[in-house]
């Protein structure tokens, strides 16, 4: 950018051969080739990586042609447009590199789950006749098509210790068989939904009414009362852009009106797989017991 400015305010003519001009004509078409054989392969093995590397490849060939054009310019015309060229193309080079760094940030920082993959798995368990909803969904990338995942599930409070491990492990294998080996279940977390006591079962339909007036809350699950300690405890989850410490404290204290005996404990999550903010929370199948 710099060596080009400067071409601009002090001007030489430059010089080009037939070999140069042809050199950059076959570097064109290289360039063209590699990039869609890049890209290409990119997109069968499901490489961010190799479709950026062809995507760059093919940004390369655009700007050696707008080179080559500026010499043809030049050659017959005497007109030389090498130093505005030159700006123009370093501008791209500086967009293309925010561009390529904000995407390996992304990367780095941690992306939100695959919108598709989560559906995936909410579908699945919502097949099973014991599992009640996905919750806290996580997946960690571990290359291509590769996740290891976690998330929670409510059952009821019925359910014996050997049944869980049998649903736990159903479910493991259902998601790796259905999604092609996509997704490795590492855990599974359970929420004890109560099925028994009616008093509990209405504080929970009560409670998540009042949570959910209030603007920001996109879910509540994880819902556990205990009456003879006067102890109520769920997960609520809020939106990206409220301030969820002061949305806890407005909800605390409208519950506390309604049940002013009770202490509360209110766990904040973030819509990190996209489930909760789609409706995808499959919630409270009154089939299921």
């Amino acid at each position: 950018l710099i060596e080009s400015v400067k071409g601009i305010l002090n001007p030489e003519p430059p010089e080009y051969s037939t070999t140069s001009l042809v050199i950059i004509a076959v570097a064109v078409v290289v360039k063209i080739v590699l990039g869609r054989f890049v890209q290409a392969r990119g997109r069968r093995v499901r490489s961010d990586t190799l479709i950026a590397s062809g995507s760059d490849a093919l940004f390369d060939a655009i700007l050696s042609t707008s080179v080559f054009a500026a010499a043809l310019i030049f050659t017959f015309t005497k007109i030389s447009l090498e130093a505005y060229v030159g700006v123009v193309i370093s501008g791209f080079i500086i967009k293309a590199s925010v561009e390529m760094l904000r995407g390996s940030m992304k990367e780095i920082i941690g992306m939100r789950a695959d919108s598709e993959l989560s559906i995936r798995v909410a579908e699945i368990v919502a097949n099973d006749p014991e599992a009640e909803g996905v919750y806290d969904l996580i997946l960690h990338s571990y290359g291509p098509d590769r996740y290891v995942g976690s998330f929670h599930t409510e059952i009821s409070d019925q359910m014996t210790a050997t049944e869980i491990d049998s649903m736990t492990r159903r479910l493991a294998s259902e998601i790796y068989n259905q999604t092609d080996g996509q997704i490795i279940v590492a855990a599974i977390g359970i929420y004890a939904r109560n099925t028994q006591d009616n008093t509990v079962i209405g504080m929970r339909t009560e409670i998540t009414k009042i949570a959910m007036r209030h603007d920001g809350v996109i879910q509540v699950h994880g819902f556990t009362a205990n009456i003879d300690e006067k102890y109520v405890a769920f997960d609520m989850v809020v939106e990206f852009g409220f301030d969820s410490e002061a949305l806890m404290y407005h909800i605390m204290q409208d519950i506390s009106e309604k049940y002013p005996d009770f202490s509360l404990n209110i766990k904040i999550d973030r819509d990190t797989s996209d489930l909760a903010s789609m409706a995808c929370d499959l919630d409270a199948d009154p089939n299921k017991k």
